[in-house]
């Protein structure tokens, strides 16, 4: 998890920073109160003399070289090349540990042996950050807060983001060696959710409401079964506004000295004293129970101070192997709420996957099925996806279609609204006020999971949400039949086997991987202009936010049906402040920003530049 010091940041630029959104929580599940799990001991040993610097240095230059030819991005070789390469692993921390001795005796992050470390501008300092590589891999795993642990938490409370990284793989492995499992829902269970849906009413997009078709609740049955225990929505704030407290206060003084304390712990690398500081602070604020939010006057461009300590708290309890708590926090920090978004989506993640390490080490998969169907960008190890639902027997399609059926739940007055136009309003609203609004679309990121998951099979089903669903629902569809169906006009079936693969994103999307780059997975032209014909309906919509991004999906399938559509979006009159572009190399230029034009104008391009591609092999 990237973490960010206590010390208030000033003087950073707010432009582009937007808040993101972080998804309202579906009503909360009651978790077990507050437990403490018994921390393996190890045995007490003498501890080992301090490596001498040259002995480490020419050790480390051993392992760095060793590490060079290391199967970094091939997990699956990565842990047989660490066994082969790597025997004597529990010397890996006390060679790191040696090369950054002068910057961890130093009691400041900004001491001249940190800046040396910091910069890599000695021959020892250059060997820092591949031997943090290297632990964070290949060191034991151990248990609580090992010499390993101590160390990298030192180098980043000095400002090395590699530690933290590699503190994340350490707790990673630990989570991977408890060999997790996910069973899917009995028979039993799915008839139990079943009879609980009686009273569960469809919000269409349009806003009514409408019982749910037999096939419908099936779905709806079997998605309810698997999230039964699941835990609350990660992000989901417990917060009261609070007083704002005078500047004499005598709690901001005590903050103040409890902040410094946490940063001297980390500091020393003292997991404990870290963690027993920040539970201060929180309880200064309310902690376990709602966090008065008005006396907390460190504010940040990423959110309120007392989310990064509960951030940093879960982590430090999870070394400690306390995960019912951990996981508790990881759920309950805001990852946004601060003047810049632009590192939301990045805490979210990060979030998301300490409250599945911790979720099920606390109460089992079932406690974190929700969090393994949002499914984060970046699981190279398969840990944090989809993939142990499957293992497990989990049908993911139908969960996404199940998920699917509660879209159209951003918000309860929108909800009640929709509610009254049924003929069963009572039982509807009944259960509105009973469980809130149960948007678990938006909370597992539905749409694009259904379109990553049913792949050609699901796109005429998305074109049928984007032309009507909600507002947010139409772009989330758009977006996700871009990503579905995106061409560039490469042949996908070549003779000489080798295919252009393509695909973007990373901007906090679910990732959704394109089908038409293999002629075995890609959309026939036919139902390709079928759902371009549906989705071009769109370019009246009223929401400039709706025709901005059906540009975008028209641009990324590059059907030649979409340029008379596109034209007529090329001249959308829709202006919004202004905008600096720079494509090529060709200079930067400024001016007014017309979004849905500019979008129009980008998709014709792509659309020529596929059509290019398609002549060059037709």
């Amino acid at each position: 998890m990237r973490r960010t010091t206590l010390p208030l940041i000033v003087g950073l630029a707010v432009a582009g920073c937007t808040p993101a959104p972080v998804p309202v929580a579906p009503p909360t599940v009651t978790m077990p109160a507050h437990t403490t799990v018994a921390t393996a001991r190890l045995p007490v040993s003498v501890p080992e003399a301090p490596m001498p610097l040259a002995e480490a240095v020419a050790r480390a230059k051993d392992n760095v070289g060793k590490w060079e030819g290391a199967p970094k991005y091939e997990p699956a070789k990565l842990e047989a090349f660490l066994e082969h390469t790597f025997p004597e692993r529990k010397e890996m921390g006390r060679i790191l540990a040696a090369l950054v001795k002068s910057c961890t005796d130093a009691k400041g992050r900004e001491a001249e042996p940190c800046k040396v470390v910091q910069e890599g501008s000695s021959d020892e300092a250059k060997l820092v950050v591949p031997m943090i590589e290297i632990v964070g891999e290949a060191a034991p795993i151990g248990a609580g807060a090992t010499d390993e642990i101590r160390v990298l938490v030192q180098l980043s409370q000095r400002g090395l983001s590699r530690a933290d990284t590699a503190i994340e793989r350490i707790l990673e492995r630990r989570f991977a060696a408890t060999k997790p499992v996910c069973t899917a829902p009995s028979a039993t269970e799915v008839a139990d959710a079943s009879a609980s849906l009686d009273d569960f009413l469809v919000i269409e997009g349009r806003g009514s409401a409408r019982k749910p078709t037999q096939a419908e609740r099936d779905d709806l049955a079997y998605f309810y079964a698997a999230i039964a225990k699941n835990g609350p929505a990660v992000g989901s704030s417990e917060v009261v506004a609070g007083n704002k407290l005078p500047a004499d206060h005598p709690d901001l003084d005590a903050r103040t000295k409890m902040r410094e304390e946490m940063d001297a712990a980390l500091l020393d690398g003292d997991i404990a004293r870290h963690a027993k500081a920040a539970k201060g602070y929180l309880t200064s604020l309310g902690y376990p129970g709602a966090l008065r939010s008005g006396e907390e006057r460190d504010q940040r461009w990423g959110g309120a101070a007392f989310s990064f300590v509960m951030r940093d708290l879960a982590r430090s309890l999870e070394i400690l192997g306390e995960h019912a708590e951990a996981e508790q926090l990881y759920r309950r920090a805001n990852p946004g709420g601060g003047a810049c978004g632009t590192s939301t989506h990045t805490r979210f993640d990060a979030q998301n996957e300490g409250a599945i390490r911790t979720g099920h080490q606390r109460g089992g998969c079932g406690a974190v099925v929700a969090e393994h169907l949002f499914s984060v960008w970046y699981d190279p190890r398969e840990l944090y996806g989809t993939t142990l639902l499957t293992r497990g027997g989990f049908d993911i399609a139908r969960l996404y279609r199940g998920a699917l059926l509660t879209t159209g739940r951003s918000d309860k007055a929108t909800v009640d609204k929709a509610l009254q136009t049924s003929t069963h309003a009572a039982e509807g609203v009944a259960r509105l006020e009973r469980l809130g609004i149960e948007n678990w679309a938006e909370r597992v990121r539905a749409v694009r999971g259904f379109a990553d998951t049913s792949r050609r099979d699901g796109v005429e089903s998305l074109a049928a949400l984007a032309s009507t669903g909600s507002t947010g629902d139409r772009i989330e569809a758009l977006s996700a039949i871009g990503s579905l169906a995106e061409d560039r006009g490469f042949d996908p079936c070549p003779k000489n086997g080798t295919r252009h693969g393509w695909g973007r994103g990373g901007n906090g999307e679910r990732r959704v991987h394109p089908v038409m780059d293999d002629c075995n997975t890609r959309i026939d032209d036919k139902t390709v202009i079928k759902v371009v014909t549906s989705i071009t309906t769109l370019q009246n919509d009223p929401n400039p936010d709706v025709r901005e991004a059906l540009a975008q999906t028209l641009g990324r399938m590059a059907s030649p049906k979409a340029r008379t559509t596109l034209r007529k979006l090329a001249k959308d009159k829709f202006e919004n402040g202004t905008v600096c572009i720079t494509k090529g190399d060709a200079p930067e230029v400024c001016g007014k920003n017309f979004p849905v034009a500019r979008a129009a104008v980008d998709a014709l391009e792509e659309i020529d530049e596929a059509e290019k591609n398609r002549r060059a092999w037709r």
